[in-house]
């Protein structure tokens, strides 16, 4: 179940159907996330107007982003830098897998990734000082390679994990995975 911000930025689109709330999951009346479109990350001035609207942005500790690529650091200095998200704890990245259409009567479905995040947008986040509140932190199905995952080994800034999913959809060779393995230890990576 998730819910996507609408190009619109008042109202959000639950899986093509435009509605005005909610554009977070909610539990006990407080939002469980918020999905923000990767594009609103790469203007921190909109962003900050909008999320003053949505006050559900202030409680929030996890946001999930969609559609288009993160690849530079400016999408985390305008998320990290908002006090609107300053209870933000888990950040979802996760590429999405979309089923195409299949070319005969064939038993396999193929599907495509769409990443969010390249590797060059994880290296900028793992030396990002607002990584450092992160406690989870989900990179699968972007088609990561290791450069990603070394750059996450060698971060100062992601002591405080707890959970990192980063093995499926990505592709990592060699001891790469061992070195994530050792850096964050077993019952962190997954």
């Amino acid at each position: 179940l998730g819910y996507r911000l609408s190009k619109e930025g008042d109202g959000v689109s639950f899986y093509g159907h435009r509605v005005e709330y909610p554009f977070a999951k909610y539990d006990r009346h407080l939002p469980i996330y918020v999905v923000l479109e990767t594009d609103q990350l790469r203007d921190a001035d909109a962003l900050r107007r909008w999320s003053v609207r949505h006050a559900a942005c202030f409680t929030a500790e996890s946001v999930k982003c969609r559609g288009g690529r993160i690849t530079s650091a400016r999408p985390f200095d305008a998320l990290f830098g908002l006090v609107a998200f300053a209870r933000v704890t888990e950040l979802d990245l996760e590429g999405v897998e979309t089923e195409e259409a299949r070319a005969d009567d064939s038993p396999f479905v193929p599907f495509r990734l769409e990443p969010v995040v390249t590797t060059a947008g994880v290296e900028s986040l793992a030396q990002h000082r607002g990584a450092r509140k992160l406690t989870s932190l989900i990179l699968t199905n972007n088609s990561l390679d290791n450069d990603a995952a070394r750059a996450l080994v060698r971060s100062p800034y992601l002591d405080n994990l707890k959970r990192l999913q980063l093995l499926e959809g990505n592709r990592l060779r060699g001891r790469v995975w061992q070195q994530v393995i050792e850096r964050f230890g077993e019952d962190v990576v997954g």
